[in-house]
């Protein structure tokens, strides 16, 4: 049994979708026309062109990255709740007592966790609630 429940490997329109389609536009543009300086810099010559370039090629590169960071964050805060993993399916990490704490991972994310029985690692588990800190889960044994 894997780790990842239900979760399926994301794909390059799921990205796209992702990134905002504005967003890759310009951010291409930007670097297209930087690599157009660059290599108009390095055929003639020109350190400058080729110094131009570069850094244009760079701020492309800083732009999808903020861009992409930004829209995570945009797009997790809008959706994403601890209560979206209550019922969730996922496997103890280590061995844990009853009361104690203990770490599983539910959606391909490590979370800590708290039961009213023994788990070993290795086990499956379902999430029952999340508890006031809103990073631990109570789980049950499946």
């Amino acid at each position: 049994m894997t780790a990842d429940h239900g979760a399926r490997k994301e794909t390059l329109k799921d990205r796209i979708f992702l990134f905002g389609i504005r967003q890759l536009i310009l951010v291409v543009a930007i670097v297209i026309a930087g690599l157009y300086v660059l290599l108009s810099g390095l055929f003639y010559s020109a350190v400058e062109n080729i110094v131009i370039g570069l850094v244009i090629v760079l701020i492309g590169g800083g732009l999808a990255y903020g861009f992409k960071t930004t829209a995570v964050r945009r797009i997790t805060k809008k959706y994403y709740t601890v209560d979206t993993v209550i019922g969730k399916q996922g496997i103890a990490k280590v061995s844990f007592d009853a009361g104690a704490k203990g770490v599983v991972n539910v959606e391909s994310e490590y979370w800590s966790a708290v039961t009213a029985d023994r788990i070993a690692e290795g086990d499956s588990v379902s999430v029952i609630s999340v508890e006031s800190d809103k990073v631990t889960l109570r789980v049950k044994k499946d």
